[in-house]
């Protein structure tokens, strides 16, 4: 999904409207991390308050003007990995200019000990090109969605999108699809061992941070994504606010 595409695919339920004095007290209480980093991390949203309390946990974001199958993929094996399902997260930039091209800019502050998803970009689908399973031909992951959607395969859950490409490839009819889906994965078999290996870490060239080594990556624009809470202030409240000594 293009970054712009997730900044702006709101949800009510991981998003409480507080106001600026409460958004201090919480950023204080909760955000020591947070106060050390070079700056804030950064996300342009729709307004509607100076404020907020966003919570990626008690979202449930499905790619907004794209398909959904490398959220999925991802949300099956990185979990377990100590990464936040991209599923239920806050997506953010850790630059002002990426954030700002997007909407009203705020600057956020994750609570301690959040886990930080880190791309390689700025933005996810500018990750480098990859292959799957005996696949000849390197793809960005956009374009790999763009493939499993040209074979009908559906994206409501990861068993499912899985299954359909088992099922495909032993219909014995043939066709071109089932040749497509055999380059890529030789066996059904060997199907969700080449996910596994294609959306990886390794595969997607993703970290995983802290609040206290997220720092480590501003020398970069990244994208991020966060599945704990955080406090978002409006930015020029912000700025006012580190003027004067409050934050």
């Amino acid at each position: 999904m293009r970054f712009k595409q997730y900044l702006l695919n709101e949800a009510g339920a991981h998003k409480t409207a507080l106001e600026v004095a409460e958004a201090v007290a919480l950023i204080k209480e909760h955000c020591g991390d947070a106060l050390k980093l070079k700056e804030p991390l950064w996300r342009g949203m729709n307004p509607g308050s100076d404020a907020f309390l966003l919570n990626g946990e008690a979202s449930t974001r499905e790619s907004a003007n794209t398909s959904n199958y490398y959220t999925n993929i991802m949300d099956n094996f990185l979990p377990s990995l100590g990464y936040p399902k991209r599923s239920k997260s806050i997506i953010l930039a850790n630059d002002l200019d990426t954030a700002d091209a997007f909407g009203p800019v705020y600057a956020v502050f994750p609570y301690d000990g959040v886990k930080i998803g880190v791309c390689a970009a700025y933005d996810l689908w500018s990750t480098p090109s990859f292959q799957i399973g005996d696949s000849e031909d390197d793809h960005r992951i956009h374009n790999w969605n763009s493939i499993w959607r040209s074979f009908d395969l559906p994206q409501s859950s990861y068993l499912e999108f899985v299954d359909a490409i088992k099922e495909k490839m032993s219909d014995d009819s043939g066709g071109s699809i089932v040749e497509s889906l055999i380059q890529i994965f030789g066996t059904p078999d060997n199907v969700e061992a080449a996910l596994e290996k294609a959306y990886s870490p390794e595969g997607l060239k993703l970290e995983l941070a802290t609040t206290k080594t997220i720092d480590n990556y501003s020398d970069t624009k990244r994208e991020l994504w966060i599945g704990g809470k955080c406090v978002a202030i409006r930015r020029n409240f912000y700025t006012r606010l580190k003027t004067e000594g409050t934050l």
